[in-house]
Order: structure tokens, then sequence, then C-alpha cells
């Protein structure tokens, strides 16, 4: 609880500047580590009072990850809501008592391991190992929750609330009550009351305008009764509920965000055969925005990588690339663009190095570096961008050291290992940024060994 709460006081400290701003435009990622694939969006900032813990990653989602442009987050209430809720309060009463249980394992191994009880120290690390697995994983739904209540405060501030039961459920969840939000929205009733109208719309064409309003309003209460579920870890059906949800409004009013909310779904919870499919269909569907097109493209390629699909996952990158390249030569001062344009550059290298093929590797990563040096030298107070040179400059030290070319990968350790040393200075909570400072210092030593190695064997 201590480290929690020098957490916010260091996080309170951090965000002075946007409280005297009192409302800052966004049109790309912030230093907060917010991951926006739209642009032009707002953040409201009024008042950071209790973040109740939120951690800010790059990689992780955390954080504030608006699917459109011209949102607006108010973090005040969104923390606020998140400490409400009884799930968020019960897992953070697990994980203390965790905390407590694997301090006092600690000290019991020590005690067994510094008196030689052999016999009772390996029971007891299995022990210790046991409750860092059990910390683990209820760590994951701690953020995976926190996730799925932005996603939902996202879904509340996109649409237009128009009709009693989307009002009771924007007031429960205001109020924390996640859980009887997803009481409220019965799957059943909204079924039924869906059929009934697409009864009506196929057979009467007087009220077929006023019902395809309807429609919309119960496709619109189907997603909310979606966002809301992903929040219930304690469904062992939470996934397949919450597919169901998006499938039936999507039956009844389909829209691209829905579309994309749904395959993004899929892809965080693990369903990648079908995150893909949905992706495609996000894509090809008529009403795509450019942007989202891009991402599509973008998650398809990752996707496809992680199964070992190579080939596959290079075209959709090349595809993403293409978008983005496009993107920013409409116009070069929108940074947001800019930079999807660098993390393209960088995923065609991830792939020509898992297809081997470094020498090309390493000119995707040179412009991507490249470009990461203009972003990072237009907003030097920008935290992801700065983030993204160090690990523009971590794949050159790779793709070098692999290529046998030591001394410039020793170049590029060395930048990459003071760009993370000042990053962990500045945000030392930050798991991320403590373990990717430990890589710079693992990476910069064993790029020393095999210097001195190569040495050793030219003197023999």
């Amino acid at each position: 609880m201590k480290t929690r709460k020098l957490f916010l006081l260091l996080l309170c400290f951090c965000f002075l500047p946007l409280i005297m701003l009192a409302q800052v435009v966004i049109k790309d990622s912030t230093k907060m580590g917010f991951v926006f694939t739209g642009k032009g969006n707002t953040i409201n900032v009024t008042q950071v009072v209790d973040l109740s813990g939120l951690e800010f990653n790059r990689n992780s989602k955390l954080g504030f990850i608006n699917t459109g442009e011209n949102n607006t987050f108010n973090i005040t209430q969104i923390t606020q809501i998140i400490g409400k809720s009884p799930e968020y309060v019960e897992l953070i009463k697990k994980l203390d008592d965790l905390d407590l249980r694997i301090n006092n394992k600690i000290i019991q191994c020590k005690d067994f391991e510094k008196d030689n009880l052999t016999k009772y120290l390996k029971s007891c690390r299995d022990e210790l190992n046991q409750l860092n697995s059990d910390r683990d994983s209820i760590k994951r739904i701690e953020k995976l929750f926190k996730q799925d209540v932005i996603n939902l405060y996202d879904y509340f501030s996109r649409i237009t609330i128009d009709d009693n039961i989307t009002k009771e459920a924007k007031s429960l969840f205001e109020k924390g009550e996640i859980s009887n939000v997803n009481t409220l929205l019965n799957f059943k009733k909204l079924e039924a009351n869906g059929e009934a109208l697409l009864l009506k719309v196929e057979h009467s064409e007087k009220s077929i305008i006023e019902s395809k309003n309807d429609l919309k309003k119960i496709a619109v209460s189907l997603v909310l009764k979606a966002k809301a579920k992903a929040t219930d870890y304690s469904d062992p059906m939470r996934i397949d509920s919450t597919e169901l949800c998006y499938m039936q409004s999507l039956r009844y009013f389909d829209t691209v965000s829905t579309l994309y909310d749904f395959a993004d779904f899929l892809n965080d919870n693990q369903q990648y055969e079908k995150s893909k499919e949905t992706f495609k269909k996000v894509i090809e569907h008529p009403k795509v925005e450019d942007w989202r097109k891009a991402k599509s493209y973008d998650f398809l390629g990752r996707l496809y990588s992680a199964t070992g699909n190579l080939n596959t996952a290079m075209e959709f990158s090349l595809k993403y690339y293409e978008a983005y390249k496009v993107l920013y030569q409409k116009d070069t001062t929108n940074s947001f663009n800019k930079n999807n344009l660098a993390i393209a550059f960088e995923r065609l290298g991830n792939t020509h190095m898992s297809l081997g093929n470094l020498e090309k590797s390493l000119e995707f990563y040179e412009q991507y570096n490249n470009l990461e040096k203009q972003l990072y030298a237009a907003y030097p107070n920008n935290e992801e961008y700065k983030n993204n040179l160090a690990i523009s400059l971590e794949k050159l030290g790779i793709t070098t050291t692999s290529l046998g070319k030591l001394d410039k990968s020793l170049e590029f350790y060395k930048e990459y290992y003071n760009l993370e040393k000042q990053l962990y200075a500045a945000y030392p909570n930050n798991v991320e940024y403590k373990n990717n400072l430990a890589t710079s210092l693992e990476k910069l030593g064993f790029t020393h060994f095999l210097g001195q190695f190569e040495q050793s064997i030219g003197v023999l």
C-alpha cells in the first residue's frame, strides 16, 4: 500500500503542468502512456486526485486507448469509478493479502536457508513460487479489469444516451456499480425486443425508420452489455457471453466501430482466429475510416506473425506501412501519422528479422530509428516517443550484433541504456522501464564480452 501511495504522489507531481492547463488537446500518444488510434483527442485533467494505482505502460495497453476521433476522457471520473467498484476493491484486497503472505514466506525461506534446513527449504520455495504465480494472475486480471472499465467509459462517451435503460446503465456505471450494469442489460430481454423490431421492419413499411432507430438503441445497449460483461472475471463464460452480445448488436445495427471493438476484444482475449476474421471484416466494411483500416492491417500483421505465418504477416505489415505512408504524406505535420509510419517500419524490420533477412531488417530499423529521432526532437517531453527511440536503438543493437558489427552495436546499446536510465529515473514505479534498463545493461555487458572474446580469438 505504501508503494501505491508513493506512486500516486509521484504521478500527481508529474501532472502538475497538465492540471494548470485544465484541458490538454492530444494529437497523438501522451506522455502518460495513453495509446490513441485516432487523432484530435481531448483529455480533461482538471483534477487528478486519486489514480487508484493505475499503471500506464507502452505495450500493455493500460491507460486510455482511444478507438476513435474527438473523444474526451475525464481521468478523475474514470479512476473514481474504478476505485468505487466492489470488484476492484476485492482485487486490491487479494493483492495486499498475497503481498503480505509472499513477504512472510520470503522471510521463512531465508530462515530455512540460514539454518540449513534443506528438508523444508524446497517446500518453502515451492509455496513461494505458487504465491507469486497467484499474485501474477490477480495482477493480470486487475490490469485487464481497468482496461475493460476504460473501454466501457469510452463507449459511453461515444454514444447518444436517449433512452431510459441506457441512462440508468450510465448512472450505475458512474457509481462504480459495474456488475449491476451487466445485470440491468439483460441479454434475453434485449434480444427479444430486437427480434420483434426486426419483424416489424420486415412487415411494416410505415414504421421502418422508427423501428430502425429503436434497433440502433438496442444494438448500443448490447455493446454496453458486452463491455460490462467483459469486466466479469468471475464468470467462466465471460468471453462467450461477451462475444454473443457483440454479434447480436452487429446483427441489429452494423457499425465499423462496434466491429473494430469486437475484433480488439477477441485479440485481447487470445481468440486469435476469430480476431483475424473480424479485423478482415473491418477492412472490408464500406464505412471504414483510413486510420481504422490501417490499424487493422497492423493487428493482422502481428497476429499472423505471432502464429508463425510470416509471409502473410509481411503482406499485412506492408499494407500498414503503405496506408500510413499515404496518410503521412497528406499531412507531414501530423505526429500521430508519423509515429505510426515509424512503427510500420519497426513491424517490417521485425518480420524480416524473423525470416532471417538481417540486412533488410537493419534497413527498416534504421528508418524506424530516424523517424523516432525526429519525433523525440520535436516532442522532447513525450514519454512514449522517448521510449520508442530507445526501443529502436535496441533493435539496431540486436541486428548489428547478429551481423557481427560489434562496434556499432555497442554504440546503439550505450544510447539505449542512457535513454532507459533517464526514463526509469523519471518514472521509478514503471516496471517496464525498470526491465528495459536491466535489459540494456545485459546487452551492454554481453556485447563487451563478445568484443573481448573476438579480440582474444584474433590474438590466438
